[in-house]
């Protein structure tokens, strides 16, 4: 009508009114989320719980051809993660988790005024198949380093989970084991990236083609987001709820292939009574290897700790086993990138192989429970090898000396 004044919102002010109302709505529906869960939905417990809500089937059971078994539920980072708080039998000997799914005592993940940390990480042989605790190369090495350092507070921790390769370590620091702070990351990533097998860590993780640097990238907003947003965990967590049906209740076994396998590729999880094809290809090829160890230093730098590479021995080649179907893969063409790896990047280097030759040749007897795994006189040697290494390369030694960091 004339001489009415039009009641229209202005563009700034409209735009204004719904910027204030959108924030509004994404602060209210945070309060709620808070109310329900708590945020930092990266962390192992509050994924645990959320696992426990919609996995209907329970821990996966991870087969080896060792037929050793223990739970993994599904982890859409690290392919698999070990129980938290688990104890329980494996390779006759009980196993025992402390928090956050590590063979390793429970401590506080910032530690203590004047207290250094050392951080292995590895597969099966480092968290020590078969072997008892105390026999461990995480428990020999923190013996050790006490001994050598008299007064100071050393903790070792053990990073090393069966069927870990170089890319779930990475993954796995950037999530769990960089929390503990650590002064010194030993990086021993070799048999799971070089094994043949069915699947490649890298495509079940990311997927292929276009998908994979999307993936990518949504790893980097989870890792900031996650933290700080209990809604964003929740909308993250019904992504993988969807993700798990449409996989029919077994996640890790989702991969590029699953379309051409039926939704029943052969992974290094299998179902109890079935039989995996032959193994064919490494799980982390040559190139990604080196570009995960690359990525293991530069994320240790930015932590503040030193990077050790350890490179292990194997039965094999000091004639206790055979490899007759080749499983293990060119494992050599693997040690030669992690010395120029570590040749780079200006870090220690520990070669075990020599030493262990050394051992046998003076009458230690076996080292080995099968092709890669030591026994406890194989963990103790590699516990006595690295302690004397970290307490005599001056980088290392200031590491472990240094009140705080």
């Amino acid at each position: 009508m004339p001489g009415v004044p039009s009641r229209r919102l202005s563009m700034p002010r409209l735009l204004l009114f719904s910027t204030a109302s959108t924030v509004l709505f994404f602060v209210i529906a945070e309060m709620i989320a808070r109310a329900f869960a708590p945020a930092d939905c990266t962390s192992p417990a509050r994924f645990a719980r959320y696992l426990e809500a919609i996995d209907s089937h329970g821990p996966v059971d991870l087969k080896t051809s060792l037929e050793r078994s223990l739970p993994m539920p599904y982890d859409p980072y690290l392919i698999w993660h070990p129980v938290l708080n688990y104890r329980g039998p494996n390779l006759g000997v009980e196993v025992v988790h402390n928090s956050q799914g590590l063979r390793s005592p429970e401590i506080p993940l910032a530690p203590p005024p004047g207290t250094a940390r050392v951080l292995l990480t590895g597969d099966s042989t480092i968290y020590g198949h078969g072997v008892p605790g105390e026999s461990t190369v995480r428990a020999g090495l923190e013996a050790e380093l006490a001994r050598r350092f008299p007064g100071r507070t050393i903790q070792v921790i053990n990073g090393g989970v069966p069927g870990y390769s170089s890319l779930q370590a990475l993954n796995q620091l950037r999530r769990i084991t960089g929390r503990y702070h650590p002064d010194i990351v030993v990086v021993a990533n070799i048999w799971s990236d070089c094994a043949l097998d069915t699947f490649e860590d890298k495509a079940v993780i990311y997927g292929t083609g276009v998908a994979e640097p999307l993936n990518r990238a949504a790893q980097w907003v989870d890792e900031r987001l996650s933290p700080r947003s209990a809604l964003y965990c929740a909308a993250r967590h019904l992504v993988y709820r969807l993700r798990h049906r449409e996989c029919q209740g077994m996640p890790p076994l989702c991969g590029p292939d699953e379309a051409k396998l039926g939704k029943t590729p052969a992974n290094v999880v299998a179902q109890p009574g079935t039989k995996r094809p032959p193994a064919g290809r490494p799980r982390v090829r040559l190139e990604d290897y080196r570009a995960n160890l690359q990525a293991l230093e530069a994320r240790s730098r930015k932590l503040g700790a030193v990077t050790v590479f350890m490179m292990l021995a194997n039965g094999v080649e000091l004639g206790e086993y055979d490899d007759p179907d080749g499983t293990m893969g060119d494992y050599p063409a693997y040690r030669e990138v992690m010395r120029a790896v570590a040749r780079e990047a200006g870090a220690p280097l520990l070669e075990l192989t020599p030493l262990f030759r050394q051992a046998r040749e003076a009458g230690s007897g076996p080292l080995f429970l099968d092709r890669v795994h030591p026994n406890a006189t194989g963990h103790r040697l590699m516990a006595a090898a690295l302690a004397e290494r970290l307490a005599d390369t001056p980088e290392t030694r200031a590491a472990l000396q240094r009140a705080d960091r």
